[in-house]
């Protein structure tokens, strides 16, 4: 819950794994990413700030490339970052280990970021378009696999994931 002008808003968002997984809706996002520790937050917020993650080292920051050569960041590792679009919890349970599941299965890093809203994955640059399209195929999958109301329990979701099919039910 938060206010704004004067009015509360509820961030609901959808709980339901099987609903979630169908209505992913990834996209690619056009920018590229740097993970950078700041000693502090910056007089001027870098633009396009993605995330940033207080830790006892410093601040994390995630911001596009040319901010990071703007503030002199090393740019050596990049990432593209997938949003998925679904409306999601933040109290969802199982979304976060099917899509780094089935990213792992390909080969991909993933590190998932979730906003209040979305939830957002970082990849490296190179694996970008390999990405978006095995959480299309997760997201098509799902489909017949989890039609069910309720959500299916963790073994469920590790048969899919090992099977890359759906369940007997």
């Amino acid at each position: 819950m938060w206010k704004r002008d004067g009015k509360i808003w509820w961030m609901n968002g959808e709980r339901n794994l099987g609903k979630l997984l169908r209505s992913l809706a990834p996209v690619l996002l056009v920018d590229r990413y740097v993970v950078a520790t700041l000693e502090g937050w910056p007089h001027t917020p870098p633009k396009g700030l993605l995330a940033t993650i207080q830790e006892p080292e410093g601040l994390t920051a995630v911001m596009p490339v040319g901010e990071a050569e703007h503030l002199g960041i090393d740019r050596t590792l990049k990432y593209r970052c997938i949003r998925l679009n679904v409306h999601s919890s933040l109290e969802a349970v199982g979304l976060t280990a099917a899509v780094s599941s089935r990213l792992a299965r390909h080969g991909i890093s993933a590190n998932m970021l979730a906003g209040a809203y979305h939830d957002h994955v970082l990849i490296p640059e190179c694996d970008g378009e390999r990405a978006l399209q095995a959480l299309e195929e997760l997201s098509g999958e799902a489909g017949p696999f989890l039609h069910e109301s309720r959500s299916p329990n963790p073994s469920d979701l590790y048969r899919f994931e090992k099977t890359g099919g759906g369940s007997s039910h």
